[in-house]
């Protein structure tokens, strides 16, 4: 369990206040005393369904609405009204799966999350929603949360001479690389080469190409990966 702010009253009585997060969902909790000499054994403390229907949540703004495919776990803010210790953030995934996310109780107009990196390895736009359980209550209004592909905009140089005896790195420059993005040498269309990717920022990657992809004159093409369902 977890230990709670205690008052001393006297050798037979102490006062402790319950967080609303910890009287946020039906159910028997265990209360107990610990001292130096030990902990007491314990009794049950009934959390009850509540007699009054609750009200429908709404949220009005997200603190991050896109991220890039292949991102790692992301900590979300959610702002809106009729937020209860009780309420659940919802993610409904490009697919149409709902899943709830472990929600932490801010105020009653905030929540936070963290979605999982698991949530952005497909493209697409997932959908945010807060649940209010019953009695009453209901699911809010969705904000729409957008994943997206990363974009290549320029390189450090477009050219480079054949049968060089040495590596050649290139800097790429776009948008939406995160830690996990690789650049790729296309030498034919259906086969790229993965090349060794240094993560300078969201917007840049450094790439070294081997010798042995620079042998012949021609025409390659350039892309970034994020290793994600593309």
């Amino acid at each position: 369990g977890a230990p709670q702010a205690t008052t001393f009253v006297s050798a037979t009585q102490l006062t402790a206040p319950i967080q609303a997060s910890n009287a946020a969902f039906p159910g028997t909790a265990s209360v107990t005393v610990t001292n130096s000499i030990g902990t007491s054994p314990s009794l049950p403390f009934t959390i009850s369904t509540p007699t009054t229907a609750l009200a429908t949540p709404a949220i009005s703004s997200l603190s991050q609405t896109s991220a890039a495919v292949g991102s790692s776990a992301l900590a979300l803010t959610v702002t809106g009204t009729n937020i209860l210790p009780c309420s659940v953030v919802q993610w409904v995934s490009p697919g149409n799966v709902t899943t709830p996310l472990v929600t932490t109780y801010v105020s009653a107009t905030q929540l936070s999350v963290t979605v999982p990196s698991a949530d952005f390895l497909a493209l697409g736009t997932a959908q945010v929603e807060v649940l209010n359980l019953g009695p009453g209550g209901g699911a809010s209004g969705t904000i729409p949360f957008t994943i997206m592909p990363p974009t290549v905009t320029s390189f450090s140089s477009s050219t480079t001479p054949s049968c060089s005896v040495s590596p050649v790195t290139i800097t790429v420059n776009g948008t939406n690389f995160e830690s996990g993005s690789v650049v790729e040498w296309y030498t034919t269309p259906q086969t790229p080469s993965v090349l060794a990717t240094t993560f300078v920022s969201s917007t840049q990657l450094t790439a070294t190409i081997s010798p042995s992809g620079i042998v012949s004159a021609g025409a390659v093409t350039i892309g970034v990966s994020s290793g994600a369902v593309l």
